[in-house]
């Protein structure tokens, strides 16, 4: 009977999986105006005299872009993953907001770092990218959303729920497949957009460095 269950769940998570590949690569293949940037928006001079002074960094293109996308994910993974009362979810927004702002620069470096010491490029498949993007969200970012959960609860309650953390890593667990891509393509996008390098350039910058 659990063996059955089992099956039954890795063949579920099987066709997730390559449902979200696919999806991953519908929407990696959707056109982007890359004309649309800091320099197109504010002036080149403007945008050249941001990234001098250092208003314009990766870390706050992570920041900003991991902040703008836990408002509306996060908050759907609070009210239907974890349970949470709509007080919760207001604080737990806040809380997140303050752990995007505290982490988010830290996620873009870590996953700079896995596609770089995988050697995932922008000449890699689609398949090797959707795997790399996987691994660097879920090593990171589902840990990351218990202890913020973990934080809500001590606030809301004065204890910590595992049982509600436990729920709320699961659906965080299996909604990986479907987040991932769409974060880490988020990231990516608002990169592109103040000119920075994406995790994939990196990859393949240091790649090229080393055949030199």
């Amino acid at each position: 009977m659990l063996e059955a269950i089992v099956d039954k769940a890795r063949n579920a998570y099987q066709r997730a999986y390559c449902t979200a590949a696919e999806a991953w690569h519908e929407l990696n293949e959707q056109p982007w105006n890359r004309t649309l940037t800091i320099d197109s928006t504010v002036g080149a001079e403007r945008a050249q005299a941001w990234r001098d002074s250092g208003r314009i960094t990766q870390q706050r293109s992570d920041k900003m872009s991991m902040n703008a996308y836990s408002i509306i994910v996060g908050g759907f993974l609070d009210i239907f993953g974890a349970g949470m009362t709509p007080t919760g979810l207001a604080l737990n927004r806040t809380i997140a907001f303050v752990w995007n702002s505290l982490t988010g620069g830290v996620y873009g470096k870590y996953r700079d770092v896995v596609f770089q010491i995988t050697k995932t490029t922008t000449e890699s498949s689609k398949r090797r990218q959707f795997a790399a993007d996987f691994f660097a969200f879920y090593t990171f970012q589902v840990p990351t959303y218990a202890a913020a959960i973990s934080t809500t609860l001590l606030i809301t309650k004065g204890h910590i729920d595992l049982e509600r953390i436990k729920d709320g890593m699961v659906a965080a667990s299996l909604m990986s497949p479907f987040i991932s891509p769409t974060t880490n393509w988020t990231l990516d996008k608002s990169r592109e957009y103040c000119g920075l390098e994406t995790s994939a350039e990196k990859a393949y910058q240091a790649l090229q460095g080393e055949k030199l």
